[in-house]
């Protein structure tokens, strides 16, 4: 069922109170049009997991942010016809042991 919240503050607010229940392992695909506050919800799971300053990966495909728990922040748009690529180019695998993860535009994944 999908979510519907209204404002960019109020989907920070829900992406921080589910970044603080993630560990490390967890994948969170996120799926929404452009405007639709994928971004913004990643920076509320950072939040939750201690983490500032997330901005969209959108032109070098991936971030990872440290803290007490790692994030790595996809932006899998333009790998959307090759999601395989995710886990061979990105080497999302290794990561995953230490790492949340949040795909945006995941759908395809």
């Amino acid at each position: 069922m999908p979510v519907v919240i209204s404002s960019p503050e109020l989907m920070h607010e829900y992406g921080r109170k589910l970044g603080q229940q993630l560990y490390a392992g967890d994948l969170i695909c996120i799926s929404g049009s452009l405007g639709a506050g994928k971004t913004a919800l990643t920076q509320g799971i950072a939040g939750g997991i201690g983490i500032s300053g997330v901005t969209s990966p959108t032109f070098v495909i991936s971030r990872i942010h440290h803290g007490t728990l790692d994030l790595v922040h996809v932006d899998a748009y333009r790998l959307k016809d090759d999601p395989a690529a995710l886990f061979d180019d990105l080497d999302l695998e290794s990561l995953l042991d230490t790492s949340v993860v949040v795909m945006e535009w995941g759908e395809n994944f």
